[in-house]
């Protein structure tokens, strides 16, 4: 079993938050801030953007 991985999980939150709720601006303060702090920080923020649009493409091929 993998262990828990929080930058990962925190990644994934901010995507999710991202497309729930929408962003007002192209990066909210928080989510600057976080990305900032450390190069893995955005590292799994872009390997959790890229599985969501797999899965999103996923999702509408499957409709088809």
């Amino acid at each position: 079993m993998e262990r828990p991985d929080p930058v990962w999980d925190a990644a994934w939150q901010w995507v999710m938050l991202r497309h729930e709720q929408g962003f007002t601006e192209p990066c909210p303060t928080e989510l600057c801030a976080w990305l900032e702090a450390d190069s893995s920080h955005q590292r799994a923020y872009d390997d959790a953007c890229k599985l969501w649009e797999a899965l999103a493409v996923s999702q509408i091929a499957k409709q088809v």
